[in-house]
């Protein structure tokens, strides 16, 4: 009993955490992100990319402003699949029924992206976006399928273990 409290209460505190970890990112100005951003771009394309330090500057510079956009996408699409696996988890493992955690979590979780992207739009440099919203909910249902398909896997092997 004590056990699945403390695991519940470090899920609940995992998922407000996220939530405030969102809410930073998306205060940070429209130069401040994209800068974040830019140099995660520029780490990855550099080690990614075979002689990428053979390029010229400007060859260097191309590769990774066209790879930006697909980082900072992808950004969104992770974030919010965390979210996702975070909310369901955490609503499962507070004893709701799977039926009932599933849309709660969606729906908490697309709210959570909308409110985010409304909060974008007091924040210098940034700006709400409708296909950003669209990338977060695919993300957030990647996220609660993997949480599905993870906690499937986990049952049929205490299953197996138990006979």
């Amino acid at each position: 009993m004590r056990r699945r409290i403390i695991k519940t209460s470090i899920l609940w505190a995992l998922t407000a955490v996220w939530m405030v970890f969102i809410f930073l990112m998306s205060a940070q100005t429209g130069e401040s992100s994209s800068a974040l951003s830019g140099s995660l771009t520029q780490a990855l394309v550099s080690l990614l990319t075979p002689d990428f330090h053979s390029l010229t500057v400007a060859e260097q510079t191309a590769l990774v402003e066209n790879w930006h956009f697909v980082i900072r996408k992808l950004g969104h699409f992770t974030e919010y699949a965390v979210l996702g696996i975070l909310w369901f988890s955490s609503l499962c493992v507070s004893r709701v029924p799977q039926k009932l955690s599933l849309p709660i979590a969606f729906g908490v979780s697309v709210l959570y992206a909308i409110g985010d992207e409304w909060h974008q739009s007091f924040v210098g440099g940034r700006g709400p976006s409708v296909v950003d919203v669209g990338i977060d909910t695919v993300g957030i249902l990647a996220g609660i399928a993997a949480a599905l398909l993870a906690g499937t896997i986990i049952r049929r092997r205490r299953r197996k273990e138990k006979s």
